[in-house]
């Protein structure tokens, strides 16, 4: 079966957890968006195509984020990510897309493409000790499983729209994104914290799932002191971690 040989492939060439690839699956995967390299009945390699509305400036376009482009190692070099990026490209341009973008491991690989560089992922490492002075202003709610109220995802969106206004380029969500989102966080048994202002409305959230160590996923905030409220979360998992 194609789709179980794609979750092998991808466990191989990414070690995400089977729990993780089992949820993409199941929440995400669709065989029409899927471009894959078959020889003899085996995939050899593979490309995934999920669709987003992008805003840039005041416009907004329809365009796919590439997931899970990968080759096996005996294939490579072989023009197998090529025919894959090729087709891919070419149905995006005959159905008027505007925009694909990915996070690759190595962007030299992707720029012979077409693609260039937009913008980085950035990564810090805190010490519980740095955080021990932050305080809570703010009522801080917790959600770790699917019993939430429906009515967050609205609240997300509504919060969402507000605090990326000052971002040129971003991603649209409404309420169904975020509704994959918190499914993807709790898949990974993560959570997500919400922090609310004196007049009940949303003012920043954390999602994080812990392993290791703590690992914070997201963070939007409207201010220093919805940051600092949330930080102070992460203090309280001193002694664990």
């Amino acid at each position: 079966m194609i789709k179980n040989q794609l979750k092998v492939l991808w466990k191989d060439l990414f070690n995400d957890e089977l729990d993780y690839i089992n949820w993409y699956f199941d929440n995400v995967y669709n065989e029409e968006n899927t471009k894959i390299f078959l020889k003899n009945n085996k995939v050899y390699g593979m490309l995934f195509e999920n669709s987003y509305h992008i805003s840039i400036g005041e416009d907004r376009f329809m365009g796919r984020y590439l997931v899970g482009v990968g080759v096996t190692p005996e294939k490579r070099g072989e023009g197998v990510m090529k025919e894959l990026l090729l087709k891919s490209l070419k149905e995006a341009y005959d159905f008027g897309e505007e925009f694909i973008y990915l996070t690759p491991i190595d962007k030299k690989i992707y720029e012979r493409f077409g693609f260039a560089y937009i913008s980085t992922l950035s990564k810090y490492e805190l010490e519980f000790p740095v955080l021990c002075d932050f305080k809570k202003e703010f009522k801080i709610e917790k959600i770790q499983d699917e019993s939430y109220d429906q009515n967050i995802l609205i609240k997300l969106k509504e919060f969402y729209r507000e605090v990326s206004q000052e971002y040129y380029i971003k991603v649209a969500r409404e309420k169904e994104n975020y509704k994959k989102i918190l499914s993807e966080i709790f898949c990974e048994d993560g959570l997500i914290y919400i922090s609310y202002d004196i007049a009940g409305k949303i003012n920043g959230y954390m999602s994080l799932v812990k392993s290791e160590s703590i690992y914070v996923k997201e963070i939007l905030f409207k201010d220093k002191d919805t940051l600092e409220g949330l930080l102070s979360i992460l203090y309280g998992y001193k002694d664990y971690y």
